[in-house]
């Protein structure tokens, strides 16, 4: 079982200990199976979608520069939050969880704050950052100095007296 709530789950957090548990004790082929039957008893197609993307990502099917490709091309918030989710490439984690955490601060700042998405966009930031924090092993990871960064990139504006709202994180 996993230790997250329902509620994190539905708005896209991943277990990722827990699914490396059920994937290595079920292998592969299992594995895919079982997601294939999943298909049936999901309330949606977007249900199943969303976890296909996070699957593929964790197994390494995609490469980091495709996600980023993916997440900037299509502005798809469960690409977002399947990003964090691929694996390490090497030894210098630190390095590659910083990289992650500046391409999510460069997608959140390129969202348009005066659509509608944007909002979504933030939230789905949100989640790929506990989704990093999980997927790092670093479960330490402190992502405070991010969003005191993205914020302080705003401060200029106030200043300036342009009206703008405190993003809240």
């Amino acid at each position: 079982y996993t230790l997250l709530s329902p509620l994190e789950i539905s708005v896209g957090v991943v277990d990722t200990a827990w699914f490396w548990k059920a994937y290595n004790a079920l292998g592969r082929e299992r594995y895919e199976k079982v997601f294939a039957a999943s298909k049936a008893v999901t309330e949606s197609s977007g249900v199943y979608s969303r976890f296909r993307k996070y699957t593929d990502a964790l197994v390494g099917k995609y490469t980091i520069a495709q996600l980023e490709s993916l997440v900037m091309d299509n502005r798809n918030k469960d690409w977002v939050r399947a990003y964090p989710l691929a694996p390490f490439a090497g030894k210098a984690r630190k390095k590659e969880v910083d990289a992650r955490l500046r391409f999510l601060k460069a997608f959140w700042l390129s969202s348009d704050t005066l659509s509608g998405r944007h909002t979504a966009e933030k939230e789905a930031v949100q989640v790929a950052l506990d989704n990093l924090t999980g997927n790092s092993g670093l479960g330490n990871l402190d992502t405070r100095w991010f969003k005191k960064k993205v914020w302080s990139l705003y401060s200029p504006w106030l200043r300036r007296g342009r009206a703008i709202t405190r993003p809240s994180f």
